[in-house]
């Protein structure tokens, strides 16, 4: 029979230069991950504030550019004289916090309703706008009245800006609104003027009737007919009967003296009603018409002395708005450029998409993020590989088992990031050399087949056992055991 042999065998080996060459691969990895972290948090820096800022640029190109079409569409101006609204569009919303687009509409309505352009149009449009704020009013609403009135009135654009101050005026001493009151102004505008009413007394009058509830409808109807009536008398200055009519009432000793004139003066439907505004004092208006001789500047000096945060950030965004405007508009050109061919690319789309080509879409969507990943993951495999070559406890209790550890995890490495990171291993001294009797740093290769086909007697010219084991670090004594 046979003898059995049983062969146990226990060695070292200096590895020092592969855990060397581990380390200096590892710092290599670690480096290179850093720094695609970093290329990635610079492009992320400034491609992030870019994109934004042209996505804004881009939106607010659009409102200014709806903004004068509302204007060109409004006024029907072309060439430089939308130029002009354009320029005076633009100074009005730098000093307002209400959208571009309100202030379009105001820029149009003035100019279509007063002819008015330049600085004038510019002073009507911030006034209007600051007063509908101020009062809480529909702009458009005070914009369209007021016109009216001013139009009814005759009152030149060179006193229009003064005008919208007597009704701002007006209306915060009695509170009626600036639409109404604009309203009533241009309604009843022509009798009044016919009783001798000039624009401050036809404002402050009609004003006191809305704040005193008298019926101005009522009340108007009776002025007519006691013009009518003054005129039949044969009264040649119908303003001064009119107030000796008034007068008369007022001094009347008894009320009822009182509605005995004023139903001979208005009629007998409005004649009592008439005698009790007068007698009631609802027809002295002499302190709002002293306020509103000195009403110019009201709706500015308003608009100051409440001035808040809110409209503060207003008028900024408008500003920055503003002059982002251009970048937007260099943008949409640009769009519209290559729009015709976007347009025809479209009806020729083929909807059958390459897979390869909707990778390489999304692959160079995300190169940012790519980027940081792929460098966050550089950096961890560099610093594993640095905790690899640092593992001299379990290389000391089995060196075998850390040398195949270690090598696995540098094949891993290479696969992960290609034949490319050779260049980073020192060439000169390789961690890996065929085994030569005698040699201290050595790979194991194909070290355990060998000493199998030694150890069975298969082989024993294949591999000098001794001579290799001679060659070890002993960590503790070799004793052959014989078979039985």
């Amino acid at each position: 029979m046979a003898a059995k042999r049983k062969l146990q065998y226990v060695f070292g080996a200096d590895i020092s230069e592969a855990e060397k060459n581990f380390k200096k691969m590892g710092n290599v990895i670690e480096r290179t991950g850093k720094r695609m972290q970093n290329l990635s948090g610079t492009i992320t820096k400034l491609s992030a504030p870019l994109i934004a800022i042209s996505g804004i640029a881009t939106k607010i190109a659009l409102d200014y550019d709806n903004a004068v079409d509302a204007i060109a569409a409004g006024t029907g101006a072309t060439g430089q004289n939308l130029k002009k609204l354009e320029q005076s569009f633009r100074s009005v919303a730098k000093s307002v916090p209400q959208s571009m687009a309100e202030t379009s509409k105001v820029i149009a309505d003035f100019n279509t309703r007063t002819g008015a352009t330049g600085k004038t149009l510019e002073a009507l449009s911030v006034q209007a706008l600051d007063a509908s704020r101020l009062l809480g009013e529909d702009v458009s609403s005070v914009v369209a009245e007021s016109t009216k009135a001013m139009n009814d009135w005759g009152v030149s654009l060179d006193n229009s800006s003064g005008f919208l101050d007597k009704i701002f005026l007006a209306s915060q001493k009695t509170g009626v609104a600036m639409t109404t009151l604009s309203t009533h102004v241009y309604k009843y505008g022509s009798a009044l003027r016919q009783m001798g009413f000039d624009v401050d007394s036809t404002i402050a009058t009609l004003a006191s009737f809305e704040r005193a509830g008298v019926n101005t409808e009522l009340v108007m109807g009776s002025l007519r007919i006691a013009l009518g009536k003054l005129a039949k008398a044969g009264a040649t200055d119908l303003p001064g009967a009119l107030k000796a009519s008034i007068e008369a009432i007022k001094n009347a000793k008894t009320g009822g003296e009182a509605a005995a004139i004023a139903i001979e003066t208005f009629g007998s439907r409005a004649g009592a009603d008439m005698a009790a505004a007068i007698r009631e004092g609802r027809f002295e208006v002499d302190e709002l018409v002293k306020a509103l001789m000195s009403a110019e500047g009201q709706i500015a000096r308003t608009a100051q002395e409440t001035d808040g945060f809110e409209e503060k950030m207003g008028r900024l965004k408008n500003q920055v708005s503003l002059t982002l405007e251009p970048l937007g508009t260099a943008i949409l050109k640009v769009a519209e450029k290559h729009m015709p061919k976007l347009s025809k690319a479209l009806d020729n789309m083929n909807l059958e998409v390459d897979q390869t080509k909707v990778e390489i879409g999304l692959l160079t969507a995300g190169f940012v993020a790519g980027t940081f990943a792929i460098g966050s993951y550089i950096a961890i495999v560099g610093s594993a590989v640095k905790a690899l070559a640092g593992l001299n406890a379990v290389l000391a209790a089995s060196p075998v088992g850390a040398a195949l550890l270690v090598g696995g995890a540098a094949i891993g490495t290479g696969y992960m990031f290609g034949k490319n990171l050779n260049k980073y291993v020192n060439r000169n001294k390789p961690t890996y050399t065929p085994y030569a009797p005698g040699q201290e740093n050595t790979g194991m290769g194909d070290l355990q087949k060998r000493i199998k086909k030694a150890a069975a007697g298969e082989d024993l010219k294949a591999f000098n056992l001794n001579s290799f084991l001679s060659s070890l670090p002993k960590t503790k004594k070799v004793e052959p055991m014989s078979g039985s």
